[in-house]
């Protein structure tokens, strides 16, 4: 009688031990997939910087092309033909250049949207993920001196915007980087920088 219970009793703990088994199974599965899950997040929120970064170096280089053409146009007295597309990035020289040269100070143009008609245009990089770049060049004041208290005569300055956005064209996203420039001209030398913001 005493053997008869004593296997009872075996039997009824291998009934214990597979549900134990059993729940830890389903924790490691719960785990597992938890850390898979982790780590997709974690890709696409790298991917998503890899891409607003790609962005804002595309809007950056387009600024940094606003103030090359600033540079010329103020040393040349015009857009050089080289900087007009289809060879350079300027899309329409007629209102860029006297913006610039401050012949006309009220120009319409604007970088995107359903009127769009930006100054610049450019699609960076060549390969994925491509950005369509349109940037817009705006004169926001200028004063001039006759020099006195050291300053050298005929000293001129000159405050730029340059407004540009770059477009995922697989996305859609839009990166928007904007930037003021300072042109110093004196004599015959002209300086122009970026103010910090």
């Amino acid at each position: 009688m005493m053997k008869l219970s004593m296997n009872a009793h075996v039997e009824n703990q291998s009934g214990i031990a597979l549900l134990a088994v059993m729940v830890i199974l389903t924790m490691l599965t719960a785990l597992g997939i938890a850390a898979i899950t982790m780590t997709s997040m974690e890709n696409t929120s790298a991917g998503y910087a890899r891409t607003n970064e790609a962005g804002v170096q595309a809007a950056e280089a387009c600024v940094q092309t606003g103030t090359q053409v600033i540079q010329q146009v103020l040393n040349a007295g015009a857009v050089p033909a080289t900087l007009v597309q289809p060879a350079g990035p300027i899309v329409n020289a007629a209102n860029l250049s006297p913006e610039i040269l401050l012949l006309n100070t009220n120009n319409p143009d604007v970088p995107i949207g359903p009127a769009a008609a930006p100054n610049l245009q450019m699609n960076l990089p060549a390969v994925n993920p491509v950005y369509l770049v349109n940037g817009d060049i705006d004169k926001d004041f200028r004063k001039s001196s006759g020099g006195g208290f050291g300053e050298a005569t005929n000293v001129t300055e000159t405050f730029f915007t340059i407004n540009c956005f770059a477009q995922n064209i697989a996305t859609g996203a839009v990166t928007n980087v904007r930037a003021e420039y300072y042109c110093y001209v004196a004599g015959g030398d002209q300086t122009c920088k970026r103010q910090p913001t």
